[in-house]
C-alpha cells in the first residue's frame, strides 16, 4: 500500500516538473515562432484644424448667406445664420482651404434671378372638428389674404370673401398597416370660376409667382405678375414670362434714355 502511495506521488512530480519545463522552452523560444508582419510606411504628419484660421479664412472670402428672410418663414420657426464652407482637403500633409466658387454678376446686365417663388393658395385647410356624433363637421381653414382662421360648414357661402364650401368628405385609407382618416373640402372659388379640392396635411399652391430679381448692391425686387413694372433706379423693369420648370424668367429693362433691353435670366 506504501508502495503505491509513493508511485502515485512520483507520478505527480513527474507530470508537474513536465508542465515547468515546456513553459520555460516556450518562454525562451517564442520569438523564433512569430510570424512576421509587413510594416506599413510612416504616414505623414497632418497638422490639425485652427477654429479661428479657418473662421478668418471665411471672413476674408465672405462666402456665407445671407439670414433667411424672416416672413418666409413661420412665427415659431428659429433662424439659423448659415454659411457655405470652403473646400478643405489634405494634399499630403498640407492642409489646403479653397473658397468656394462665388456668383458673379453679368456686367453688361445689372440684375440677375435670384429666386421664383410659387405662391400659396389663398385657403388652407387647417383641419375639423366634429363636436359630437349628431352634429355637423366644422371645417377650419386659414384666409391667408387676410391672416385670420374660418369656422365653416358644409354649404355655407363667404361672399365678401368669394368662396363657398360645396362638400366635406372623410376618406378611410390603410397606410403601412394603420388606418388613417383623410378628409377632403371642396370649394367653388368665386374669384377664379373654379372648383378646388383642399385636403389634409397638404398645402394647396396656385399657378401664381412671385419673381425675385437682386442687382449688384444686393437689393432685391419682387415682380408678382407677368407685366408687372417695377422701378430699379432709373430704369423700369418688366416682367414677360416665366418659366418655373427651368426656373428662368424674361424681362425687359427701360433705362433713363428710353432704351430698351431684353434678357433672359436663369437661376445659378
Amino acid at each position: 500500500m506504501k508502495q503505491l502511495q509513493n508511485l502515485r506521488l512520483y507520478r505527480s512530480i513527474a507530470i508537474i516538473a513536465g508542465f515547468v519545463v515546456l513553459a520555460v522552452f516556450l518562454i525562451k523560444f517564442h520569438n523564433v515562432w512569430k510570424i512576421p508582419v509587413e510594416e506599413s510606411a510612416p504616414q505623414p504628419k497632418q497638422e490639425n484644424i485652427d477654429l479661428d484660421d479657418l473662421l478668418s479664412f471665411n471672413d476674408q472670402h465672405q462666402i456665407w448667406e445671407p439670414i433667411a428672410e424672416a416672413e418666409d418663414l413661420a412665427a415659431n420657426t428659429p433662424l439659423f445664420d448659415l454659411f457655405t464652407p470652403p473646400n478643405i482637403y489634405y494634399e499630403g500633409s498640407q492642409l489646403i482651404m479653397e473658397p468656394c466658387s462665388q456668383w458673379q454678376f453679368d456686367t453688361t446686365f445689372p440684375l440677375r434671378l435670384k429666386n421664383i417663388k410659387q405662391k400659396k393658395y389663398r385657403l388652407q385647410f387647417e383641419g375639423y372638428i366634429k363636436p359630437d356624433p349628431q352634429s355637423k363637421y366644422v371645417i377650419i381653414l386659414h384666409d391667408l389674404e387676410h391672416d385670420q382662421v374660418l369656422r365653416c360648414e358644409e354649404g355655407q357661402s363667404f361672399d365678401s370673401l368669394q368662396f363657398a364650401i360645396l362638400s366635406f368628405s372623410m376618406k378611410t385609407i390603410e397606410e403601412d398597416g394603420m388606418i388613417i382618416n383623410s378628409p377632403r373640402v371642396q370649394i367653388f372659388d368665386s374669384q377664379n370660376k373654379q372648383k378646388i379640392e383642399l385636403t389634409g396635411n397638404t398645402k394647396y399652391y396656385d399657378d401664381r409667382y412671385d419673381v425675385v430679381l437682386e442687382n449688384i448692391d444686393g437689393a432685391t425686387y419682387i415682380l408678382p405678375e407677368i407685366g408687372q413694372e417695377v422701378k430699379i433706379g432709373e430704369s423700369t423693369c418688366i416682367l414677360n414670362k416665366i418659366e418655373p420648370a427651368s426656373k428662368s424668367v424674361t424681362i425687359t429693362l427701360i433705362d433713363a434714355n428710353n432704351q430698351k433691353f431684353h434678357k433672359h435670366l436663369r437661376m445659378l
